[in-house]
């Protein structure tokens, strides 16, 4: 107890010297006017009051008291900012980390097309030839029996939001001999090849994001 008195003095009354004549006095007696009175040793106080109220044990000085409450208020502030920016880049760091993991899955989406596309070029061709799947229609795949085909219309939206689908294409080529090459323009279409497109459109952050792959199949 006396060790808390101590620092009780030293905080609201610095110029008050220990003695070891500390006494208790009784509870709810009021602090003695010796105790205010600066350099005089403590003779008899009440240890409630001056640790209820210590300013009643101290000189009053209003600058300092004044000062200490300006240091509590701007340190309030202080430590209330700190959560605030702390609190703000949390919420973004988790806003991109959501926006990374959808943007990532509609990647590996269009990679997953591109390897339907193909395995659709070995078992039906004509499914890549059929008109509903051609430019400027669009079509998605989904599993039928245990097996991939293309049905028209666009994918329904995922549960992240991202939407998928196909067209394909005609490929036309400067000849049909060899060698030869594609050309986007006039030459000659081969019957053999057709462009595929897969698209996915999502959102991120509330603006719409779109991404798409291409690849050729060949009969």
């Amino acid at each position: 107890m006396a060790f808390i008195l101590e620092i009780v003095k030293k905080i609201f009354h610095p110029s008050l010297q220990a003695t070891p004549s500390l006494s208790r006095g009784k509870r709810g007696n009021p602090c003695p006017p010796s105790l205010r009175a600066e350099g005089e040793a403590i003779q008899d106080f009440c240890v409630m009051d001056c640790f209820v109220a210590p300013l009643r044990c101290a000189p009053r000085n209003d600058f300092f008291n004044g000062f200490a409450m300006i240091e509590a208020i701007v340190s309030i502030g202080v430590i209330a900012g700190f959560f605030l920016a702390f609190a703000g880049l949390s919420m973004r760091a988790q806003q991109t980390s959501r926006a990374n993991a959808v943007r990532l899955k509609a990647i590996l989406s269009l990679g997953e097309g591109t390897e339907i596309a193909r395995d659709i070029e070995k078992r039906n061709w004509a499914m890549l030839e059929d008109a509903s799947c051609a430019d400027p229609n669009i079509c998605h795949p989904e599993v039928n029996a245990g097996e991939w085909v293309l049905t028209s219309g666009a994918e329904s939206a995922s549960p992240d939001g991202i939407t998928r689908w196909v067209t394909t294409q005609s490929v036309a080529r400067d000849t049909l001999g060899y060698p030869n090459v594609i050309v986007e323009t006039g030459g000659m279409t081969d019957p053999d090849t057709r462009r595929v497109t897969i698209a996915a459109s999502w959102l991120e952050n509330g603006r719409a994001r779109a991404a798409e792959e291409t690849t050729y199949v060949y009969r």
